[in-house]
């Protein structure tokens, strides 16, 4: 059963100031999301326990964590949350093994034992258990982090920006390993980023935090389709996201066909195998609206529906959803939406290029280099 997690507290650190009121009962990512200094980091301290609130509440699993009412406080090492930090803190004098055994440090020999290989296994270590790390790669020093915080059992797993730093290579060969979280058995993952391919990959609910405070909670594609002003900075706007497979090969070199009902859409080929789940986004600029059916064009993508919602956007633009099966979404001018006659249930077509998809699989874990995290045993969790 998911950890439910429970907060509602301010936090004082001058002249900043977190006020938070968040339930967390969701398995998979939560990704926390905003701008740098949003409070994010604080938060994630919070709950682990190495900043007390100054005012509120803090409960996990049905366990009072933390209540300045009564001046209840669990140390970090009593509440069963892991923490990777963005600085990772891993020890200069232990090996990769001695590092992952402390994670573990307060239970039996024989489960320690047990769950180093299997976790030595999935993150790729079993090489590397007797170097120090100062002799591994970033993204080596990444997965011990993850493996010491997974090796203590933890109900609730903390990861402060933990692909930080990391050029584009080495943070999309570590997002496999990331996956593999969502597998089954694994804690809940409360994830701090302000990274909007993180986002896209890993949320599966997420919360926008600016100037500490909560702006926004739900799915990703909620949030996304009406993404508050610090999502939409970061994101350029509102967009669909949708979850699809890939269909059996089709031929094609460069391109993939996704399985949605009615329609064949295409994106640009992803390598992942026909039958694997991934994640879309069309950006609802990059969506065009026609009355007509058009004629033959370069978009491969052209989806009908009436439109299920209209609302106005900024710089005197409109957003516009059709029903095409899922709630599509494209942004035009006003004058545009006066134009096509844009009105509740007025059937339109729109016109997507595969190019202007992007795309990322979403498996709940990935047979990349390291297994599957079925390996593990369930209560190694």
């Amino acid at each position: 059963m998911t950890a439910s997690l429970l907060v509602d507290v301010t936090v004082h650190r001058a002249p900043f100031q977190l006020n938070v009121a968040l339930e967390v009962d969701q398995p998979g990512f939560t990704v926390l999301f905003g701008p740098s200094g949003a409070g994010k980091s604080t938060l994630l301290d919070t709950i682990a326990g190495l900043i007390r609130p100054s005012r509120g509440t803090i409960r996990l699993a049905g366990t009072v964590l933390d209540d300045t009412a009564q001046g209840r406080h669990q140390p970090p090492w009593r509440r069963g949350i892991g923490y990777v930090f963005q600085d990772l803190r891993l020890f200069p004098h232990l090996s990769v093994r001695g590092n992952l055994l402390y994670g573990a440090r307060r239970r039996p020999p024989s489960e320690r034992d047990r769950d180093l290989e299997a976790f030595a296994r999935l993150f790729g270590l079993q090489k590397l258990l007797d170097r120090r790390p100062h002799r591994l790669s970033g993204g080596e020093r990444r997965r011990v982090a993850i493996g010491r915080a997974l090796m203590a059992r933890p109900k609730l797993l903390l990861m402060d920006e933990p692909l930080t730093s990391l050029d584009a290579d080495l943070r999309a060969d570590l997002l496999p390993y990331l996956a593999r979280l969502r597998g089954p058995g694994a804690p809940p993952v409360l994830y701090v980023s302000h990274d909007p391919d993180e986002l896209l990959r890993l949320a599966d609910t997420v919360v926008v935090i600016a100037d500490g405070t909560v702006q926004r909670v739900g799915p990703v594609a909620a949030v996304l389709a009406d993404p508050p002003p610090q999502v939409a900075r970061a994101l350029g706007g509102p967009a669909t996201v949708i979850e699809s497979v890939i269909a059996p090969d089709n031929g094609e070199p460069d391109l993939d066909r996704l399985l949605i009902p009615g329609t064949d859409f295409w994106v640009g080929k992803t390598g992942a195998p026909a039958g694997a789940p991934v994640r879309v986004r069309i950006p609802a600029r990059d969506v065009v609206l026609s009355v007509a059916p058009p004629p033959l064009t370069s978009a491969l993508n052209v989806l009908s529906g009436p439109v299920s919602c209209v609302r106005t956007a900024g710089s005197g633009g409109v957003d516009v959803a059709l029903d095409v099966g899922f709630d599509l979404w494209a942004r035009i001018s006003r004058r545009s939406a006066d134009r096509l006659g844009v009105v509740l249930g007025r059937p339109l077509h729109a016109l997507v290029k595969a190019a202007s998809a992007d795309t990322v699989d979403r498996p709940a874990t990935s047979d990349h280099a390291v297994g599957n995290i079925d390996t593990v045993p369930r209560n190694a969790f």
